[in-house]
């Protein structure tokens, strides 16, 4: 489980990915690692804030 803030999250996703993605705050995105050396994961789903909102105040 990854935690963190812009910009580096967004970088830290794109590093072990290759996908081009803009965290907003809140959002939250899954990468499962394929490979530890070299580090390589990939991103399964990425939730956009308004979703997480969606599901908290329920």
């Amino acid at each position: 489980m990854l935690v963190g803030h812009e910009p580096t999250f967004s970088r830290a996703v794109h590093d072990l990915t290759g996908a081009r993605i803009e965290m907003k705050k809140c959002g939250i995105a899954r990468v499962d690692l394929i490979s530890r050396t070299p580090l390589q994961g990939e991103l399964v789903w990425l939730v956009a804030p308004r979703l997480v909102r969606a599901i908290v105040e329920r």
